[in-house]
């Protein structure tokens, strides 16, 4: 007796929920395609799997439509704090 896999339904699966878990997957979210695009692009700091980075993005936007923009405004600050403080050094 031979086992039938569908390979189309499981690669569809994976390709649907790389990454288990997250806000992202309970409430199919409806986020901004520049945000994700910009979210997508810091989250491959953490992975090599872009489907993986699209789903850590859209699990930040989701909780906070504007995480990327905090995001980028907080490090804006810590790299202003740490050059000031390089330079006072001198």
């Amino acid at each position: 007796m031979r086992l039938r896999t569908d390979h189309k339904d499981i690669f569809k699966k994976f390709a649907e929920d790389a990454l288990e878990g997250g806000m992202a997957d309970q409430k199919k979210p409806k986020v901004p395609e520049k945000e994700l695009k910009d979210g997508t692009k810091v989250e491959m700091e953490h992975t090599k799997k872009p489907e993986v980075a699209k789903e850590i993005a859209e699990d930040h936007l989701v909780e906070d439509k504007n995480y990327y923009k905090k995001l980028k405004i907080m490090e804006s600050a810590a790299f202003d704090k740490a050059f000031k403080k390089a330079i006072s050094k001198r």
